[in-house]
């Protein structure tokens, strides 16, 4: 496929990413303004991944079935008004219910980007495409939250979510304009059933290869979405450092991802292979949240947390590559799940995280730690890709 349509989609993941990271870092201190306890923040964070984790599936049937430009687009269109409507709670109950309909229609956008990709790659070039797409959504990572924090400091909390929303709208209209679809052989019909109940069958089959990957990008996702529960606490108590600041390190951190997925990924893979490259992100990540309890100083904080980067960046973008070189089903279904245990993670990973953080502030980081080191030991011994 030309080039230009590819760097279309990655214009396109960017915008999205910018929006999303204005957002995210902000939930916490949001949520605390109408009074939420550390258990409720994780609580919050777990919701938005609950709707996910059976919308992806669903959302990846439909979009084998229609195309992934109108999937897209309508995950856009409804993403943009989600996150107005979490811009105006009124309550914590408000904000519980925008963040889960936020969720339910961000499924949409990611994973349908990388079956895009999946669309116009050869099989062994599955991981750098992946890279290049994990890439954009750092670079707009990486500008998001420094951008929200800046917003924040201009015209308080509320916004932020009024900007993203705007941004989310603009880029959906950008999308439909100038990126053409991929897709070139459709599905016959739309069994929607039947892409909730892959889900379950992979389930039962977590000992294949497939199955070790899937349970990779869940500790991935668990490790990641604990820490952002548990860092703006730690950052907060610790260091005295507020909304207008925590921004900041999730824009080095994206900083991080970016050059390593967009640079780098490729040739860390041809150099080590597949599975040592795996298991040295799971290693790296592990390690960077694990120390990240012992910084005495900001700046040793921001190292930690950006070997944290490091090793995410390593690992989510060859695990997907891996997993949709092995597909057997559509790229959109099987990414469609594969994202689904992404929220899964999502899941467990922010209400460990709050309910952890609420007995000893060092508990998030470590079990995330433990969880990444072990799975990585796992991998290491059990996938059979070279």
């Amino acid at each position: 496929m030309k080039k230009r349509p590819l760097f279309f989609l990655y214009l396109t993941v960017f915008i999205n990413m910018i929006g999303f990271g204005m957002v995210f870092p902000l939930i916490p201190f949001y949520a605390q303004e109408f009074g939420a306890t550390a258990w409720e923040v994780g609580l919050l964070f777990a919701s938005f991944s609950i709707v996910q984790f059976f919308s992806s599936p669903i959302l990846g049937r439909i979009s084998d079935r229609f195309g992934r430009k109108p999937v897209l687009f309508w995950g856009m269109i409804l993403g943009s008004a989600s996150i107005f409507f979490t811009g105006i709670a009124g309550s914590l109950t408000q904000l519980f219910v925008a963040r889960s309909l936020h969720g339910a229609v961000t499924a949409a956008v990611l994973p349908t980007a990388r079956a895009y990709m999946a669309d116009v790659t050869p099989p062994e070039s599955r991981i750098a495409a992946m890279g290049k797409v994990g890439a954009a959504f750092a670079l707009g990572f990486m500008i998001g939250p420094a951008f929200g924090s800046a917003l924040v400091g201009w015209g308080g909390i509320h916004m932020p979510f009024f900007a993203a929303s705007l941004i989310a709208l603009f880029n959906a209209l950008f999308l439909w304009l100038l990126l053409p679809e991929s897709l070139a052989q459709k599905s016959e019909k739309l069994v929607i059933k039947e892409g909730i109940f892959n889900l379950f069958r992979i389930f039962s089959h977590l000992k294949s290869e497939p199955g070790i990957l899937f349970g990779v990008l869940f500790v991935w996702s668990f490790g990641l979405s604990n820490n952002q529960v548990a860092f703006p606490l730690l950052v907060s108590s610790k260091f005295s450092l507020g909304a207008d600041h925590i921004g900041y390190f999730f824009t080095a951190i994206a900083l991080v991802s970016a050059v390593v997925q967009g640079g780098f990924l490729a040739r860390i893979v041809k150099l080590l292979g597949e599975k040592p490259t795996l298991f040295a992100g799971m290693l790296l990540q592990g390690a960077g949240l694990f120390f990240i309890i012992f910084a005495p100083s900001v700046a040793i904080l921001a190292v930690s947390f950006m070997v944290a980067g490091f090793g995410s960046a390593l690992n989510r973008p060859t695990a997907e590559g891996i997993i949709s070189r092995l597909a057997e089903t559509g790229q959109g279904t099987t990414l469609g799940v594969a994202n689904s245990f992404e929220s899964l993670g999502r899941v467990f990973g922010p209400l460990l995280g709050g309910s952890l953080y609420g007995v000893n502030p060092a508990f998030p980081f470590i079990f995330s730690a433990a969880l990444l080191w072990g799975l990585g030991v796992f991998s290491l011994r059990f996938l059979k890709v070279k």
